[in-house]
């Protein structure tokens, strides 16, 4: 029940951030891209280091951003304040970080099968030996990674409904072009033309 329930939350996030500019008002999607740059101007103008390695010592550039980073302080204090976009927000990055956790396992899954087939890897490195190790060490380095995340039974349940999402747009796609291909068949026996 509990996964069901994490799956239906993915797939609303996905809808809800799907939805776009539509009437003149602004995306929920859009507004956390904005929490989250202003919350990466506001946490690097409070670490001096990173700051002063940024502008490479340049106090006026400093200076500029520091006013530019109380703005954005001031901006990020308002949206934050809002309980629902931040809640809308954190579901959505949680969707966003799990599709990318589904790339990496992708990834990670192409690395090592091209590592174990020494075939396809000479073929791919033209048989260079140092690349050969350096692709093997990443897989091999991936595969402690693989297994980290496939222990992760959410995860692999919602990579395997997302691998289904996909399947199903692919053939949503697959079945309007027969449907386009169909009508301009039909269409074109009706006006005796000969295809």
């Amino acid at each position: 029940m509990q996964l069901s329930n994490i799956l239906i939350s993915f797939l609303l996030a996905a809808a809800v951030s799907a939805k776009g500019n539509r009437n003149g008002t602004t995306s929920i999607k859009s507004e956390c891209k904005s929490i989250a740059k202003l919350t990466k101007i506001t946490n690097l103008a409070a670490n001096e280091t990173k700051l002063a390695l940024k502008f490479e010592g340049n106090q006026t550039a400093i200076d500029a951003f520091m006013a530019k980073a109380a703005e954005a302080t001031t901006e990020l204090t308002t949206l934050s304040a809002n309980a629902t976009l931040t809640e809308s927000c954190a579901v959505i990055q949680a969707h966003e970080d799990s599709v990318d956790a589904c790339d990496s396992i992708s990834k990670m899954e192409n690395l090592i099968s091209k590592a174990a087939n020494t075939t396809r890897l000479e073929s791919k490195t033209n048989g260079n030996a140092t690349k050969i190790a350096e692709i093997q060490a990443k897989a091999s380095a991936a595969a402690t990674k693989l297994a980290e995340l496939q222990s992760n039974t959410t995860l692999t349940t919602f990579c395997a409904a997302q691998a289904d999402l996909d399947t199903c747009s692919s053939i949503t796609k697959l079945q309007k072009q027969i449907a386009k291909a169909a009508s301009s068949t039909i269409e074109a026996r009706e006006k005796g033309e000969h295809l």
